[in-house]
């Protein structure tokens, strides 16, 4: 890991950054079961589960919709749409951010921002092709994630920048994914308008997996022999 990279998850860990791991530990069990269905069915299909689903899924789990999906939003671990239904879950959203990551088999789900579009395949423990673009130029940005490893296929020189400094108030989607992006080079990341409170690195997949390998169901997720992800859970 870079310095970067590492000087990243010490200062986040010394203010006790509230990875969504962290954020669903205080929820009730049911709400938490209720949290893993969501991102299971995002992981299986690329879209929200429809309100049926979710309503049967309260039921089942004994508890009132309205008051887990709002227990679920409040923790910022979903965003809910201006139906009452669910836009997204941490990584994964329902309509295109930018951020797009095909799995094997040719599903393509999308993600929140750069980081959760590397965070999906450690979630999902599986290998991926993240596609992306850098905001300011417009140049493709290719991910290849096998084995459990990030390979930046192009260009060479892509980062991942995000401000580590930001105002932590309102959710996720609407005040800090916006600002974390992938870029063609150093150079444009510097050009980004947030670029005085940012950070950068190449190895961004790490920070990826502190924040969302706890998260998903392991029946979800195929086995490997060694579990690459394991140790940083």
């Amino acid at each position: 890991m870079s310095a970067t990279v590492d000087q990243l998850l010490a200062d986040r860990a010394r203010a006790g950054f509230p990875t969504p791991a962290r954020r669903r530990d205080g929820l009730p069990p049911p709400v938490r079961d209720l949290h893993r269905r969501i991102l299971g069915y995002f992981a299986t299909t690329g879209q929200p589960p429809p309100p049926a689903t979710l309503a049967a899924w309260a039921a089942e789990l004994g508890v009132t919709l309205t008051d887990a999906l709002g227990r679920l939003v409040d923790a910022d671990l979903v965003e809910a749409d201006p139906s009452g239904g669910l836009a997204g879950a941490y990584p994964f959203v329902g309509t295109s951010r930018g951020h797009e990551v095909r799995l094997p088999g040719g599903l393509i789900v999308q993600a929140y921002c750069a980081v959760d579009a590397l965070g999906i395949p450690a979630m999902l423990d599986r290998d991926a092709t993240v596609t992306s673009h850098d905001p300011l130029t417009g140049v493709p940005v290719t991910v290849q994630i096998k084995g459990g490893q990030a390979h930046w296929e192009e260009p060479a020189g892509a980062v991942v920048g995000y401000c580590t400094d930001a105002d932590e108030a309102g959710q996720a989607a609407c005040c800090r994914c916006p600002l974390i992006n992938f870029h063609a080079s150093p150079a444009t990341d510097s050009d980004s308008p947030s670029s005085p409170c940012r950070r950068r690195s190449s190895l961004a997949p790490w920070y990826s997996v502190t924040c969302y390998t706890p998260m998903i169901p392991s029946a979800t997720r195929p086995t490997r022999s060694t579990d690459p992800i394991e140790h940083h859970r």
